[in-house]
């Protein structure tokens, strides 16, 4: 039976031989923050080639490329992923790196907004900048460009999500990477659904549930099912969709467990649900 159609909302493409762009974790020694060793993924490429070899059984569809680059300007890694897109087809869409507070906020908007595949803008500022008049005014950007906001909101930040979802109802907010939830004990997944059900008490937050592996090395079908079911409960199949964390979870498995896991895990809903949280939503979501 043919599976269903999978779009992938969260690859990492990247080209050390670029000189226009940075990638310090992949080319320094340190180790990687949440992942610690990394050196299987230090590779001079990861690119559409890659990707396509490895997904090849897995009736990808669509691909939505995530901001990896550290280049101190960050539309120069949207300029070389648009570039890479004309020439091989994907990715799709883009998400790219917004520094929200930056004096240079406004043009690394209209920077990124002026490549037709960017779908949305991630950002790592900490939850308490977004009370900034300054980054309150530069979010409200977003909505006429129709761009989805992407951040990780650890879950005793869920308020903060909610509060500057409701007072920009014209912005999709993303839950990113499942909320990165860092432990796997019983409070902590307590705290995680709560923080998770105050997030998407605001109908215009979305999760995307992704790179659970970086934090369960070893994970299982059964130890991920609990956490993917809790967004989908939580948030339900019209606000939910999946991403592999590709190439970094390829540390932890190879492609089609990955997306073979999620497909069991979402096998107990009908075929339409099961259609969103693959692929429906995220296509919505990020307008392809």
């Amino acid at each position: 039976m043919e599976l269903l159609p999978f779009v992938d909302t969260h690859v990492h493409f990247w080209n050390l031989d670029d000189p226009t762009l940075r990638y310090d974790f992949l080319t320094g020694s340190d180790e990687h923050a949440i992942i610690g060793d990394i050196n299987g993924v230090r590779v001079r490429r990861f690119s559409v080639p890659e990707y396509r070899a490895q997904t090849r059984f897995q009736n990808v569809t669509k691909v939505v490329h995530v901001q990896v680059s550290n280049t101190p300007d960050p539309v120069a890694e949207t300029r070389w992923v648009s570039a890479l897109a004309d020439r091989t087809g994907l990715p799709t869409a883009i998400v790219g790196l917004l520094r929200l507070g930056g004096e240079d906020a406004v043009a690394q908007l209209e920077g990124h907004a002026s490549f037709d595949r960017v779908r949305g803008v991630r950002s790592f500022e900490p939850a308490e900048a977004m009370a900034d008049p300054h980054w309150q005014r530069n979010f409200a950007r977003l909505e006429q460009h129709g761009l989805v906001f992407c951040h990780m909101f650890s879950w005793p930040d869920k308020q903060p999500a909610y509060d500057l979802a409701v007072r920009h109802p014209g912005v999709t907010v993303c839950v990113d990477q499942a909320s990165m939830p860092r432990s796997r004990d019983e409070d902590y997944f307590q705290n995680w659904r709560a923080g998770l059900r105050k997030a998407a008490a605001a109908p215009n937050v979305v999760c995307k549930i992704s790179s659970l592996g970086m934090t369960d090395q070893r994970w299982t079908v059964a130890s991920m099912r609990r956490w993917v079911l809790s967004c989908v409960e939580i948030f339900g199949p019209d606000r939910a969709f999946f991403g592999s964390n590709w190439p970094m979870d390829s540390l932890f498995s190879a492609y089609p467990d990955l997306v073979n896991a999620f497909r069991e895990l979402v096998a107990e809903f009908s075929v339409d649900e099961q259609r969103s949280l693959l692929a429906g939503t995220a296509e919505r979501v990020f307008r392809i």
